[in-house]
């Protein structure tokens, strides 16, 4: 994929698109580029391409801005997109990051940001378990049980990865940005599918919660109420047919045991659980959840 066509691809990630599937799978596919989508009206129309809200020049100068930050793109379909995202229904376009790029799934960690002190123990310490066995950890950066984990995996040595629900430019929560800068510089990621410039919106979380799950092959969920965000995380990993384990004691986490979710309580789990099998896009139903089509099917 060359300059020209990059450039087009993340113009296009910028817009409302709303055939947004057919697209995706006909960029992958070869046939066509975004460059044509962009350049022909009735493209435009056939995918539902609507008008720009950003002008020509702010994407310009967003481009600038992560090239200068020296950040990273990985666009759908090249070596360096991760493939756990194809099983979403519709895998975002174009990711931007700093550090290192993760090509397998991981270990996805999540909870409350209020969680209570045992759940963060818990949480740092199955991390550490996972980061022993070579597993990536993912997780939202978050306070509480997200920042918990990720601390465990530097610990043990193991890569660790950020999913923003907000742009590069924002990272959130800004008391965490020394922990992203150590993240970076142990080669793990922070990544975001959003625009350089957006702060954290409620909205934001939600999608940033399925990237979340689809960059793993088994999600925990430590500690979380009823109205955690941690609870749309599980519902995503169902979803998508990734195995999901709860930790009970919590309103949030007894419910999602109720609801099909495994409950467990030692974080040196068996090992094959940790062991990355081939990457499945077919999926299960769990807890009595119907299964979203994937991608590709």
């Amino acid at each position: 994929m060359d300059t020209e066509e990059q450039h087009a691809r993340f113009h296009l990630a910028r817009r409302r698109v709303t055939k947004r599937r057919e697209l995706l799978e006909d960029l992958l596919c070869g046939k066509i580029t975004a460059r044509e989508v962009l350049k022909s009206a009735l493209l435009a129309v056939r995918y539902g391409v609507l008008p720009a809200h950003r002008s020509l020049r702010a994407l310009e100068k967003e481009l600038e801005r992560l090239y200068k930050e020296e950040c990273g793109l990985a666009f759908l379909g090249t070596p360096t997109y991760p493939p756990g995202l194809l099983r979403l229904p519709t895998p975002p376009l174009v990711l931007s990051y700093r550090g290192t790029m993760p090509l397998s799934t991981g270990v996805a960690i999540v909870g409350s940001r209020a969680a209570h002190r045992g759940a963060m123990i818990h949480s740092y310490n199955l991390a550490a378990h996972a980061g022993r066995r070579l597993s990536t950890v993912v997780s939202g950066g978050a306070y509480g049980v997200d920042g918990a984990a990720h601390r465990g995996a530097l610990y043990s040595g193991a890569n660790t990865v950020v999913v923003l629900g907000s742009g590069l430019g924002h990272p959130y929560p800004e008391r965490h940005l020394p922990l992203f800068e150590d993240i970076v510089a142990a080669q793990g990621a922070v990544l975001s599918t959003f625009p350089w410039d957006q702060p954290p919106l409620r909205g934001a979380f939600i999608s940033r919660n399925r990237v979340i799950a689809a960059l793993a092959r088994v999600v925990f969920v430590v500690a979380a109420s009823l109205s955690s965000g941690a609870r749309h995380t599980a519902h995503a990993a169902t979803d998508l047919g990734i195995p999901l384990y709860a930790l009970p004691g919590t309103p949030g986490c007894d419910r999602l045991i109720t609801e099909g979710a495994r409950a467990y309580t030692n974080p040196t789990l068996p090992k094959a659980l940790f062991n990355p099998p081939a990457l499945s896009l077919q999926k299960s139903t769990q807890g009595g959840r119907s299964p979203r089509r994937a991608f590709f099917d």
